[in-house]
């Protein structure tokens, strides 16, 4: 039985669930998976397409814009850093400081599925976005590192890939509808 009991504590230890009972913990995964799931399909589906990064690689010999694929093998796994942070959070103890973490990662998601759904096409509107996604990012962490800085700090590369795919997204988007070519720089 040692190599399930340690096999349990490493588990409980990356999902900070000690004292936790199965049911909460299923519930977490269940919640973060659903929410997550969403954002990143929704990220996937609004991502700028392959073909216009391509075009604005050629026009311009560089860019800095990941291509559809790229993103499709980045997002889920920085989906998954921002769900097992938010799953840290949930399974630690209740406190009012949990509560505002927690509702701060939902308005983390919130606020990135907006950005990618609307693809903002006048930079000052870029940059609200991207500062909002930025804010929101450093309150949940800085709410969350007082609860469990592995969770805090999980957070970071999710954070600034939303803020640039969604400036990428407004970049192409903007190109296509103006007729030229996407320069993304």
């Amino acid at each position: 039985m040692g190599l399930v009991d340690t096999a349990q504590d490493k588990i409980e230890d990356q999902l900070n669930s000690h004292g936790r009972g199965v049911g909460h913990v299923a519930f977490g995964v269940a919640v973060c998976a659903a929410i997550a799931g969403g954002a990143a399909l929704l990220t996937i589906k609004r991502a700028p397409p392959a073909d216009s990064i391509e075009k604005a690689a050629a026009t311009d010999g560089a860019t800095a814009a990941p291509s559809k694929p790229t993103l499709s093998l980045l997002l889920p796994a920085l989906f998954s850093l921002s769900s097992l942070s938010a799953l840290r959070i949930w399974n630690a103890p209740d406190s009012p400081r949990r509560t505002r973490a927690l509702a701060l990662w939902g308005v983390m998601q919130a606020v990135n599925a907006a950005l990618v759904w609307v693809a903002p096409k006048r930079r000052s509107a870029q940059l609200v976005g991207a500062l909002a996604t930025a804010g929101v990012t450093v309150a949940y962490s800085e709410t969350a590192k007082r609860i469990d800085a592995k969770a805090a700090g999980m957070v970071a590369p999710y954070a600034g890939l939303m803020s640039f795919t969604s400036a990428m997204a407004g970049d192409v988007r903007r190109s296509r509808e103006e007729g030229g070519q996407a320069t993304v720089h």
